[in-house]
C-alpha cells in the first residue's frame, strides 16, 4: 500500500513537471515578438531601435524581453538613449518608449558632428539640423560616433558644454558659438553679437545677456560683456544694421552708451540697449551739432531720474535693470516685488548675489 502511494506521488510530480516544462516551452516558442512599436524617438528610426533591442538576445520572446528591460536600464549597444521602457502590449507585441539623448551643438568637420551635453557624439551627418548651434574655432580632433569629442584641451570642452547648458537654461537660442585664438568667446543670437571674452563670470554674463536681449526689442549690434562680473557695471552696446566686430575701446569712439543707461550719444549709429530717446534726426542718420546741443539738457534730466533705479540679480539669477525701492520694498518697473532682493537695516539693497547697492546712487555701497 505504501509502495503504491509513493509510486502515485512520483507520477503526480512527474506530471506537474511535464506541465511546467510544456508551459515554459509554449511561452518561449509560441509568444515570439512579431511587432515592436516605438514611441518617443526623433533622431533614430523604429527599425534601428527595434534591431538594437533584440541584438544578442537568444530568443525574441515578449515575456523575456519585458523581464530583461524591467528596470529601464539602457543596454551598451544603445548609447544614443537616455531612458528605455519596455512593456507587453500583447503576447506578440512590445511597446517600447524611449527618450533619446538631446543634441546640444555641432561642429563642422566636412560632415556635421552632433553631440550631447556630455560631449558624446550622437550623430555624424551631411545634413544641417535647424535650431542647433554650431561651435567654431574650437580645437577638436577627428570625431567618432558615440565617442567623446576629442578636444585638444579638456578645459575648452568643459567651457563649450557649460556655455551651451547656460544658454539652454536661459532659453537663449544661439546660432553660433565662436572661439578666438586667445579662447575669447562670441555668441551670435539673432542679429546680436555678444562678446563674452574669457570664461570668468560666465554664468553672470549669460544671465545678463538674457536680460539685455529681452529689453532690446530686436535691435541688432554688438554687446561687450568681456569684463562683466555681475556687480552693477554697464554693458556697452554698439547698434548697427549688421552685428559689429569692433573692440570695446573702438566702440567707445563711435559714441556708444551703456546697455543699462537711458542716454543717447551725439554721434550716429550707437545707442544703449535700453535707450529711450534719440536726439533730433539721429534715428535716420547722423546728428548735427545743433541737434546734439538741444538734447543735452533732456539727457541730464534722464540721468538724474535714472539715479533712483539700479540693477539687481533676483532669486532666479536674472538681472533686473529697473529696480527701485518703494516703502522699504525693492520692486521692478511694474511695482512687483523682486524675489531674493531685500533692504538691510542700513537702507542699502542686497540682491540674490549678495551685492550691496546704495539705492540713492545705484552704485555698490562702500
Amino acid at each position: 500500500m505504501n509502495r503504491r502511494y509513493k509510486r502515485r506521488k512520483r507520477i503526480v510530480r512527474l506530471g506537474i513537471g511535464l506541465l511546467v516544462l510544456a508551459a515554459i516551452l509554449l511561452t518561449v516558442f509560441l509568444f515570439q515578438v512579431k511587432t515592436i512599436k516605438v514611441s518617443g524617438n526623433q533622431n533614430h528610426t523604429q527599425q534601428e531601435i527595434s534591431s538594437d533591442l533584440v541584438d544578442g538576445v537568444p530568443v525574441a520572446n515578449t515575456f523575456y524581453l519585458a523581464w530583461k528591460y524591467r528596470n529601464g536600464a539602457v543596454p551598451d549597444n544603445m548609447p544614443y538613449l537616455e531612458e528605455l521602457q519596455v512593456e507587453i502590449a500583447s503576447p506578440f507585441t512590445l511597446q517600447v518608449t524611449v527618450k533619446e539623448k538631446e543634441i546640444v551643438g555641432y561642429i563642422d568637420q566636412g560632415n556635421y558632428v552632433y553631440f550631447d551635453r556630455e560631449g558624446t557624439v550622437l550623430e555624424i551627418s551631411d545634413q544641417v539640423k535647424e535650431g542647433i548651434p554650431v561651435v567654431t574655432g574650437a580645437s577638436i580632433g577627428d570625431a567618432a560616433l558615440y565617442q567623446r569629442l576629442p578636444a585638444e584641451s579638456s578645459a575648452q570642452l568643459r567651457t563649450i558644454l557649460s556655455l551651451l547648458q547656460l544658454l539652454s537654461d536661459q532659453g537663449l537660442e544661439a546660432s553660433e558659438i565662436r572661439f578666438g585664438d586667445n579662447m575669447d568667446m562670441t555668441v551670435y543670437i539673432g542679429g546680436v553679437e555678444a562678446l563674452l571674452g574669457q570664461d570668468e563670470y560666465l554664468e553672470e554674463k549669460v544671465a545678463n545677456l538674457k536680460a539685455i536681449l529681452d529689453a532690446m526689442g530686436g535691435q541688432q549690434g554688438t554687446l561687450h560683456l568681456e569684463s562683466f562680473t555681475g556687480r552693477g557695471e554697464e554693458v556697452p552696446f554698439s547698434a548697427s544694421d549688421e552685428p559689429a566686430t569692433e573692440s570695446s575701446s573702438e566702440a567707445e569712439g563711435t559714441g556708444e552708451t551703456g546697455a543699462g543707461t537711458s542716454e543717447t550719444a551725439g554721434s550716429e549709429g550707437a545707442a544703449g540697449a535700453q535707450t529711450d530717446e534719440t536726439g533730433g534726426d539721429g534715428a535716420a542718420g547722423a546728428q548735427t551739432d545743433e541737434t546734439a546741443g538741444e538734447t543735452a539738457a533732456p539727457q541730464s534730466e534722464q540721468t538724474e531720474a535714472a539715479s533712483t533705479t539700479f540693477m539687481v540679480f533676483n532669486a532666479y539669477g536674472t538681472l533686473v535693470y529697473d529696480a527701485h525701492v518703494v516703502n522699504g520694498v525693492v520692486v521692478d518697473s511694474t511695482g512687483t516685488p523682486i524675489e531674493g532682493v531685500t533692504v538691510n537695516e542700513d537702507g542699502n539693497v542686497v540682491d540674490a548675489y549678495m551685492n550691496v547697492i546704495d539705492p540713492a546712487t545705484g552704485q555698490l555701497a562702500q
